[in-house]
């Protein structure tokens, strides 16, 4: 009989699992409790909160996925919301491809993007600068800092937009995560949605107006 001691913050789904596993293995889990200053790193682990884990809904993404997909690359995830299997994290999760989707070269990809709304300008610029595929979900915020982005002066979108969808009651996109307090996925966010279908193979250089 194999003795494991183990002192991991895993999801609850992930332990069950393991524990399934073990017992048809015949492996015995031996659980011993660690003062809090001998166990730091589990510890300051378990406080990590990802304040944008909000995602769209099945389907909405379903939807979508029918029409500009399949995607292959959820570029803004985590493995409890990522909607197809190959996605990046925030923070390190069981299943991603990596931590920090920035630092990754997206260009092969058809991407599924859901950024923070305040990732959003230096997401569209890496994708531009790997010249990718995708959708990117936005806001209908014309006075963000991320608006001129997607708009040019004279109202029309620039010329990576290839297509676009535009849902007028927000409220029905958005699913909240972990984080309660975000306005996106409750009730109090009324603002319309845009679903943008990308080309980054249309724009030669980076230019804003």
């Amino acid at each position: 009989m194999l003795l494991l001691l183990l002192s991991l913050v895993v999801p609850r789904s992930i332990c069950i699992n393991w524990q399934w596993n073990f017992f048809r293995s015949d492996v015995r889990i031996d659980i011993e409790w660690i003062p809090r200053s001998e166990n730091e790193v589990a510890d300051y682990l378990s406080k990590i909160v990802d304040f944008d884990d909000w995602s769209v809904k099945d389907s909405y993404f379903q939807a979508v996925d029918s029409t500009w997909g399949p995607f292959t690359v959820d570029c803004f995830a985590n493995s409890v919301n990522a909607k197809v299997s190959r996605f990046y994290s925030l923070f390190f999760q069981p299943g991603s491809l990596g931590v920090d989707s920035l630092a990754f070269d997206w260009g092969q990809e058809n991407c599924w993007l859901v950024p923070p709304v305040y990732l959003i300008p230096r997401a569209l610029m890496h994708f531009l600068n790997c010249r990718s595929h995708g959708t990117l979900v936005v806001p209908f915020w014309p006075s963000s800092l991320f608006w001129p982005y997607l708009i040019c002066g004279n109202g029309a979108f620039r010329d990576f937009v290839i297509d676009f969808l535009f849902v007028q009651n927000g409220a029905e996109v958005f699913v909240q995560g972990a984080n309660k307090e975000t306005c996106f996925g409750s009730s109090s966010f009324s603002t319309p949605v845009l679903f943008l279908k990308l080309d980054g193979t249309r724009s030669s250089f980076v230019h804003w107006e």
